[in-house]
């Protein structure tokens, strides 16, 4: 159960990361992108 829990903190922390890396135009639409597959699963 912890391996599971690091799993999803390193991928918050991952996307988090890479987020404040790309460029304020590419932003919004991969989190939308991203807020599009969190609502399909």
């Amino acid at each position: 159960m912890p391996e599971r829990e690091n799993i999803i903190f390193g991928k918050r922390f991952y996307v988090l990361s890479v987020s404040y890396i790309i460029p304020d135009i590419i932003r919004p639409v991969i989190s939308l992108f991203y807020n599009e597959i969190y609502i399909e699963i």
